[in-house]
């Protein structure tokens, strides 16, 4: 799996085997007009990037099973 950022309109953390995956992803669960500016980015990068989301939520405990696995989706939106 590949973590991709989209940041346009609505910036988003997506895990997805392919680029044309998560501007589906993006397309289906974010804006329906899709999104633009995209980054393939490390899956160290989105560890970071989401464990200090989840830390401001108190739920630092789902960062492993969020981001582990082979299904595609949206990990985060802000």
């Amino acid at each position: 799996m590949n973590f991709y950022e989209c940041h346009f309109p609505f910036y988003a953390l997506i895990k997805a085997k392919t680029l044309r995956q998560a501007k589906q992803l993006y397309k289906k669960e974010v804006w329906i007009q899709g999104g633009e500016d995209w980054q393939l980015i490390s899956k160290d990068t989105a560890i970071l990037k989401y464990g200090m989301l989840r830390r401001e939520r108190h739920e630092a405990q789902f960062l492993v099973m969020d981001l582990d696995g082979p299904e595609a989706k949206i990990i985060m939106v802000k």
